[in-house]
């Protein structure tokens, strides 16, 4: 595909761009008929330690910092298969 932006699995830049209250854009998988599609979703920080990525009210990821996860927000963000458009810093 020749897309005009270049995307990221870079999942500790996300976290960073998310605690400096940005809001990324991100692609997930979306399955239906038992194809999977890419679904456009968007991810950002909700108040203290809380990070959710969504799109028309179905969150396809989150994480709170402060409960008891056996995974990390790189472990979430990878098992949701999320991919961020590349901001140029």
């Amino acid at each position: 595909m020749n897309m005009p932006y270049r995307t990221s699995r870079d999942y500790q830049l996300l976290k960073k761009l998310l605690d400096e209250g940005k809001e990324i854009v991100c692609f997930t998988d979306f399955p239906i008929d038992n194809r999977i599609f890419r679904d456009v979703c968007k991810a950002r920080k909700i108040g203290e330690g809380r990070y959710s990525v969504t799109c028309r009210g179905c969150e396809y990821a989150s994480f709170w910092e402060n409960h008891n996860y056996k995974w990390a927000f790189e472990d979430e963000m990878r098992m949701a298969n999320i991919e961020f458009i590349e901001p140029n810093i």
